[in-house]
């Protein structure tokens, strides 16, 4: 258990993001992946983005990092979920233009419960283990 204390949270916050983009680009987007490179790249994005955004937080001092890492994994989570509704109401992704277009939004409308699935509540998963470490102090 002392070994795993050890482990940066930033690294931990990285790895549950990464983890959790992974699986949804991988098993709730309709994505055809035809051969090994393909499921490499689309593993290696999901980490390689995570983990660079998280390591932003190395810079700053301690209590200032914690709060960042809490309000990057609620971000990213929430980026990724509203992806996901996206996706599952459109079958498009979100770009970044559309991002930036909060009214497009107001094509769900009365939509939005029925774009939750009850599995969806495994992507915040990640936001409670966060927020749980932070307030045990379980990771440097």
């Amino acid at each position: 258990m002392e070994r795993i204390k050890r482990i940066p949270l930033f690294i931990i916050a990285a790895v549950l993001v990464g983890l959790k983009t992974y699986l949804v680009y991988r098993f709730y987007f309709n994505l055809s992946i035809e051969s090994i490179f393909q499921e490499i790249i689309l593993f290696i994005n999901a980490f390689a983005f995570s983990f660079f955004v998280f390591s932003i937080g190395v810079w700053f001092k301690e209590r200032r990092q914690k709060k960042f890492i809490y309000i990057t994994t609620i971000a990213m989570t929430f980026i990724v979920i509203a992806n996901l509704m996206y996706y599952r109401n459109f079958t498009d992704f979100i770009t970044l233009p559309t991002l930036m277009q909060v009214n497009n939004a107001g094509d769900l409308g009365g939509s939005m419960l029925s774009l939750v699935h009850i599995e969806d509540i495994f992507l915040i998963l990640d936001v409670a283990l966060i927020f749980i470490s932070l307030k045990r102090k379980l990771f440097l």
